[in-house]
């Protein structure tokens, strides 16, 4: 049956390269279709306090999201100055998606009207603003800046000018506050903070961006340039090594064309879903990239064998399609498995990473299995006349050939001898390099190398438990050295710390939010808060609350209490501050609110990931190795690669732990599953080749030859998913996929080391009950080593 079928699609090969090749036009064009997701917050499980939160909050409020610009070296004592900014705060109040500009000026016009008819007391006499001013609020306004320090002005509105000093200018730096129209990752908000930039940069001053909506401008605008950059960057580096490892100069063009067919596939297949994290779509493609390329290469290989033993184009690829089928679906499950588990999380972003992943390794598969053989055959000839030695093995040659000539010198071999003698020469080192050196270095090691593998694992284990988890918004967007960072850094220095947690106080509860305020400034770390009844006592001679305030802290049926927090987002003193304002609110009434921002969402993300970690690698490792247990119809083969690829994964861990590098925990989570999922095919490719050597051989023997006929695929592999990882993780500019890159490189590093020369001596060592645990399986009586 499998025959057919591989005869029908080789038969069929012009329909489908004609399909394929329409299909890859369609899906390409629906790629720029796609919608992407910067919200993280959207993946929050629905039953969460704080999807709760946020959604009330959003009902009451509006989805509307703020932003702060920081002017720099701008005096207000300068009239000049003084003209340029507040020429500035108008500008920006007119672009489009903006909905209200924020600065003491815009809040002395929009306080004006509630206080012109009010007696203010100037020495002896009291006047009416409106006698001055009439219904001129920008007059009224512009006089206040520029006499706040002198006895023109009301020493009550004076010190209320002071105070909005104290907020939105230090130290010749403007704070003006941005609200918008719509959420921080719409385009309009995009294309709105685009134009606020302009503004002061075209008035000469320097600037720094801050809030919720700046971090999603610096993502976006990141992502436009990200994955063409990263490409640019790690398509060279993998045409390379293809052209070093492989043996026809076309080879590597079919690879190209196979692969970059696959990763359009998958991409404009997410049309079919409601939106696509940013996350996914930066490192989706790449991922695919250097995880499924050993389908076509292990298909190719076996179809120039074939060639080589004088099969015609067509029968060569039936035959290689035919046995290709097995190995490579046995080893895209395991992959699948892997990516499968991500979709268990309670935190949703796994669920999409996972199915677009997954999603893109069946993309790779049918293009694999139903495109490139017909293709192989339409392109036989440039395949086959393109045969060369591959250009590591030439250039190892070379070097060897020298060494010869200089024996050939020193032991003074005649030139008729010296061709059969630089033949021999290049042989024995050869088979020196390939055979006798590696293999029978690792088989010195049997009783060694595993025991201290294992007797490693509790230490790794412990090491690699210590690793410094991010999870919150800056996790994914402001990382050390980004522009983010730096920009709110700036901000902070001057206007000290920008980490605000919010109250939700239920308004059945108004009556006690002064007191509930007061309380929480005593809290470790809570340097400020500010709610209607703290602003409203504040306020000199009953002065009203302006309509602009009320609406920021007052809906139809709650009220906030804005708390600013002297930490980080996630770091101790923040998370700790979170659990006080808790127990203080806890306290205080019973029920009736909510605590919101980024600390908060970061607690619950620790909370969620870590149940997530254990459910995820759990199933992943089960799936994987009810899989291996069908390949393998045995027992202690699968115990060995899930034992190595488990260890593995300690292993890899414990050097961002012992390197004091923060890992962004989504990160550690894809690099675990995908460690389990993609790099055990290392495994499974030698396992097999040393149980198909083991049934004619004796044990060393075949361990010999399965390392010398696994090695080389495995290392091309290797190296590619090295390259990719390592790249992004370098040259990524969004520090979560730079990070997750990074972990990639890593793991796949280890994983091979593990795969390529640790399990070769645990077949060896554990070969008696492999053995007796296998099905069906006959081995060798020799049991000599040659």
């Amino acid at each position: 049956m499998l025959q057919k079928i591989c005869d029908f699609i080789v038969d069929k090969r012009k329909w489908f390269v004609g399909v394929f090749l329409i299909l890859t036009i369609v899906f390409a064009v629906l790629i720029f279709y796609v919608n992407i997701n910067y919200d993280m917050t959207d993946y929050l499980p629905k039953d969460s306090t704080t999807f709760e939160a946020m959604d009330t909050m959003f009902t009451e409020f509006g989805d509307g999201a703020s932003a702060s610009i920081m002017i720099s070296n701008i005096d207000i004592d300068n009239k000049n100055d003084l003209d340029n900014l507040l020429s500035i705060r108008k500008k920006m109040s007119k672009v489009n998606g903006v909905t209200n500009v924020l600065w003491i000026d815009s809040a002395l016009i929009e306080y004006y009207p509630s206080i012109k008819d009010k007696e203010f007391q100037i020495g002896l006499n009291k006047i009416k603003l409106s006698q001055f001013f009439g219904d001129d609020a920008e007059k009224f306004a512009r006089i206040a800046l520029e006499n706040y320090k002198n006895e023109v002005i009301p020493p009550d509105m004076a010190g209320m000018i002071n105070m909005m000093l104290s907020q939105f200018y230090k130290d010749n730096n403007a704070l003006i506050q941005i609200f918008f129209e719509e959420n921080a990752y719409s385009k309009t908000t995009v294309y709105a903070i685009d134009d606020l930039k302009k503004i002061v940069s075209d008035a000469g001053y320097g600037y720094s961006l801050g809030g919720m909506a700046a971090s999603a401008y610096a993502m976006e605008t990141i992502m436009e340039s990200e994955l063409f950059k990263l490409v640019l960057i790690v398509a060279p580096i993998i045409i390379l090594l293809l052209f070093l490892f492989t043996t026809s100069y076309f080879e590597p063009v079919v690879y190209l064309i196979i692969i970059g067919i696959s990763v359009v596939l998958n991409m404009g297949s997410n049309i079919m879903m409601t939106s696509v994290s940013y996350l996914t779509f930066s490192i989706a493609a790449l991922i695919q990239v250097a995880v499924s390329m050993d389908y076509s290469i292990f298909i190719m290989h076996s179809y120039k064998d074939l060639r080589k033993a004088g099969n015609t184009p067509i029968d060569s690829a039936k035959q290689a399609l035919r046995k290709s089928l097995s190995s490579v679906s046995a080893s895209s499950l395991t992959t699948i498995a892997g990516f499968v588990a991500l979709m268990f999380m309670r935190y949703k972003i796994g669920a999409d990473i996972g199915l677009v992943l997954a999603k893109g390794i069946l993309c790779s598969l049918f293009t694999a299995f139903l495109f490139m053989p017909g293709f192989m055959v339409i392109c036989d000839k440039p395949i086959m006349k393109g045969e060369h030695t591959p250009i590591f093995r030439a250039i190892n040659n070379g070097v060897l050939k020298l060494k010869a000539k200089r024996l050939y010198k020193k032991n003074n071999i005649t030139t008729q001898d010296l061709t059969t003698y630089t033949k021999q020469y290049l042989e024995n080192k050869r088979s020196l390099a390939n055979t006798k050196k590696t293999s029978n270095g690792l088989l010195k090691l049997r009783f060694i190398v595993p025991i201290l593998f294992i007797a490693l694992l509790a230490p790794a284990y412990m090491v690699q438990n210590e690793n410094h988890f991010m999870y919150g918004e800056l996790a994914s967007s402001g990382g050390d050295g980004s522009t983010l960072m730096i920009d709110r850094a700036n901000i902070e220095s001057v206007f000290g710390s920008q980490n605000n947690v919010v109250v939700m106080l239920n308004k059945k509860h108004i009556d006690k939010e002064f007191d509930i305020a007061n309380d929480l400034t005593k809290v470790d770390n809570v340097i400020s808060a500010q709610s209607y009844a703290v602003i409203q006592s504040a306020l000199p001679n009953d002065l009203p609350i302006p309509d602009f305030m009320k609406s920021q802290f007052e809906s139809e049926n709650y009220r906030l209490i804005i708390l600013t927090v002297d930490s980080g987002e996630e770091d101790n003193d923040a998370f700790k501050a979170v659990a006080d304002i808790t127990n203080v609110m806890k306290q205080n009434i019973d029920g009736g609110y909510y605590i919101l921002g980024n600390s908060v969402v970061a607690m619950e993300l620790k909370t969620i990931n870590n149940l997530d970690y254990t459910v995820t690698t759990s199933l992943a490792l089960l799936f994987i190795f009810i899989i291996l247990l069908f390949t393998f119809k045995g027992l202690v083969l699968p115990l060995i690669l899930a034992l190595l690829i488990q260890g593995s994964i300690w292993f890899a861990m414990t050097i961002p732990s012992l390197a004091n590098m923060p890992l962004v925990f989504l990160g550690y989570l894809i690099v675990s599953c995908f460690q389990m999922g993609c790099t055990i095919d290392y495994g499974i490719l030698l396992s097999n080749n040393y149980l198909r050597y083991r049934k004619t051989e004796d044990k060393f023997t075949a361990l010999k030859l399965a390392f010398k006929s696994s090695v080389g695929a495995i290392s091309l592999s290797a190296a590619i998913l090295m390259t990719v990882g390592y790249t992004v993780g370098v040259f990524g500019s969004i520090p979560a996929t730079s990070n997750i890159g990074l972990l990639l490189g890593i793991g796949a590093t280890v994983s091979y080391i593990s795969m390529t020369y640790i399990l070769p001596l645990f077949l060896v060592l554990l070969d008696k009950p492999i053995g007796l645990t296998t099905f069906k399986f006959k081995k060798s009586k020799k049991e000599k080593c040659n």
